[in-house]
């Protein structure tokens, strides 16, 4: 497979955990200089710890998403140390459970401006340096509730499906500048803090259970898709969302393949959960 990502400048937004930092490890894997960013100190100092541990430089920048001031100057300060930006990675995000009758207008409108509106201007901010040199590649974190909405995350649900509606519209826009823009609707993916909202087995059974793969997902599989879709072998790939959920709503009766087959059958020792 022809990735080619050696020495390219990639920016990962929101990525000191989770798939954020993994997908930062994925391209770092693969020779990137790679450029995440935080919100606070304290994450960012530990991501960098991490990093050193595996063996790899990943610079870290303090930026709050959501204000626009300080999105525009990470763009820049990453342009400006390495003198372009190959590959943005809009990971950010974030969620609160609630439903819609008890939003108010101040979530709906930090969610929307995070999940949604940040993308638009962190890519806005970051296409004149892809024009200036002639060409590059988004990939968009939306998520499953984008494609099939989610019961009390309303607000979160509405923004990725926009986010969704916003990659295929730069992808068809940027296309003469040789920009291709995707993106990865990831389902049930053992985070730390999918880990912090698992109160028990059952309560991740539940989560699995329109899962034919029955398991959750680790976040370099997911960062091990992102960093495909930006290398030379995904070259006429552009304006697709790439579901990573383990055949999530694939069939109605994911459980019947467990059912007829005994557990001593099963391949590295699975069993229904």
């Amino acid at each position: 497979m022809q990735v080619n990502l050696k020495d390219k400048v990639v920016i990962v937004t929101g990525g000191t955990a989770g798939i954020g930092a993994a997908t930062a490890i994925e391209f770092a894997k693969e020779g990137c200089k790679v450029c995440v960013c935080g919100h606070t100190d304290k994450r960012l100092e530990e991501f960098r710890a991490q990093c050193r541990e595996l063996g790899y430089e990943i610079d870290a920048f303090k930026c709050n998403i959501g204000d626009p001031a300080e999105e525009k100057a990470f763009i820049d300060a990453v342009a400006e140390r390495y003198g372009r930006i190959d590959v943005l990675v809009n990971n950010a995000g974030t969620n609160r459970a609630a439903e819609l009758t008890d939003v108010t207008d101040e979530l709906w409108a930090s969610l929307i401006d995070i999940n949604l509106t940040s993308v638009w201007r962190i890519t806005k901010f970051t296409v004149p340096y892809f024009k200036k040199q002639g060409g590059g590649v988004v990939i968009n974190n939306t998520a499953f509730s984008g494609l099939i909405a989610q019961a009390e995350s309303g607000p979160y649900a509405v923004a990725k499906s926009g986010e969704i509606a916003l990659t295929k519209v730069f992808a068809a826009e940027l296309a003469p500048f040789n920009i291709r823009v995707n993106g990865v609707a990831p389902g049930v993916i053992m985070t730390p803090l999918m880990r912090s909202h698992l109160s028990s087995a059952d309560d991740l059974n539940y989560r699995l259970a329109q899962v034919p793969m029955n398991r959750p997902a680790d976040p370099a599989e997911v960062g091990s898709v992102i960093v495909f879709l930006a290398s030379d072998s995904a070259s006429y790939i552009t304006g697709e969302i790439i579901p990573i959920t383990g055949g999530k709503y694939a069939v109605q009766d994911r459980r019947t393949p467990w059912q007829r087959h005994k557990p001593d059958e099963l391949d590295n020792g699975a069993k229904f959960m």
